[in-house]
């Protein structure tokens, strides 16, 4: 694996539920899926030399010796041993003879091959391929069509050049799996010709538009607010500040995900999602009203609300009734997240929001609420991307009281 797992995990706040490591080798990576605590581990391998390693090195993984594909059948692998068969694949190798002329396929193996989506497994347990098949990658996800609607990241090797006979080129794997809503986001060539990328459910980023305006969220921002959900598993979010639908649809997707019954209750005075976009989620309810009087009229239907989201209102004389209002309502264990949590010259574009200014002090200080996690909007946080910021100030509480 050319890229470094560690960066990746941080970087994209990865949740990793379990994994699928096709070409495993002798196991390697599991050291570092060790590391990460991910226990449920599906390592997939097919030649029988390298497959008796592989168990001797990994005893906390389900071992499968077999090779995957488009099809099932049996098949001629291509054999090296001068690179511990790490180069050996089920494609007749063609550059790969020039660029590694020491590395010499003296043997041929006959291996079977099974399709990932006949493989028996629970697609809720994982959401993770990490795949080095040697230019056969294309073919594998071919047969995993079934199962890449139930993965969020994927760690391929790429191919920029004919290293074995018509391998899959990157731009081939970015339009097939963009037909399941990945995007490429890290690209590592080890050489002019192959090296690895990372790919990730692209769900998440199309809500999380970039835009300049104050109280828009930025993706950093938006992506923890999706995390936070899917931890968190609220039953009934109530949000003020609808806008377009950005942080609306980050939360509605990890509803999604998480399959649970739980209702999103937003209002915006100004804005609105459009129809389309409430179409894809049922459960969730726009109402255009001011934040006081969308608030009491939660309290009036008494719904049950375990998660609160502000962005808005703008004004701070405002925000603070409706969260006192609110700690009236709402239970302990309720969870409280702001945007625009800085009220000073942002890191962003040195603008100022002010929604924050009073109702920040009194959650500081007030012992009815424990921080959970604080993202600054004045200094970069978690190397996330390349850009100098990648908050506004975003928090996360608890309430206790």
């Amino acid at each position: 694996m050319v890229l470094d797992f560690d960066n990746l995990y941080k970087k994209y706040d990865l949740r990793i539920k379990g994994l699928l490591h096709i070409g495993a080798h002798w196991g390697g990576e599991n050291k570092i899926y060790q590391k990460y605590g991910i226990e449920n581990k599906i390592f997939f391998e097919p030649l029988p030399h390298v497959f008796k390693k592989l168990q001797k090195n990994v005893k906390d993984g389900i071992l499968i010796n077999k090779a995957l594909g488009s099809k099932a059948g049996t098949a001629s692998m291509y054999v090296e041993y001068d690179n511990d068969s790490q180069s050996s694949s089920l494609l007749k190798p063609k550059t790969h003879l020039i660029d590694f002329p020491t590395i010499k396929f003296t043997d041929r193996i006959q291996v079977d091959i099974i399709r990932l989506d006949d493989y028996a497994f629970d697609y809720n347990d994982y959401n993770f391929i990490n795949i080095d098949v040697q230019g056969y990658e294309l073919e594998v996800f071919k047969g995993a069509v079934n199962t890449l609607k139930h993965i969020d990241y994927i760690i391929t090797e790429i191919n920029n050049g004919e290293v074995y006979e018509k391998c899959a080129q990157v731009e081939e794997l970015d339009e097939f799996l963009q037909q399941y809503d990945f995007e490429r986001v890290e690209t590592d060539w080890m050489t002019d010709s192959w090296g690895d990328a990372f790919y990730i459910k692209s769900k998440i980023n199309k809500a999380s538009i970039y835009c300049n305006a104050v109280g828009e969220m930025l993706p950093y921002e938006r992506y923890k607010l999706h995390n936070w959900i899917l931890d968190i598993k609220p039953i009934g979010i109530l949000e003020v500040g609808s806008g377009l639908g950005g942080s609306t649809g980050c939360m509605a997707e990890a509803i999604q995900k998480l399959g649970i019954k739980s209702s999103i209750y937003t209002c915006d005075p100004k804005c609105r999602p459009d129809n389309a976009f409430l179409g894809q989620y049922p459960f969730v309810e726009y109402q255009c009203m001011r934040s006081d009087v969308f608030i009491q009229d939660i309290i009036e239907r008494n719904l049950e609300i375990d998660f609160v989201f502000f962005d808005g209102p703008d004004i701070s004389d405002i925000a603070l009734n409706d969260i006192q209002v609110l700690e009236k309502y709402i239970t302990s264990g309720t969870y409280f997240c702001m945007h625009d949590w800085e009220f000073v010259k942002r890191g962003f574009d040195n603008s100022i929001a002010v929604k924050a200014q009073k109702i920040r002090p009194y959650i500081e200080q007030s012992e009815k609420w424990d921080e959970v996690e604080i993202l600054s909007g004045l200094f970069k946080n978690d190397n996330y991307n390349k850009d100098i910021f990648d908050s506004v100030g975003l928090c996360l509480y608890k309430f206790v009281s």
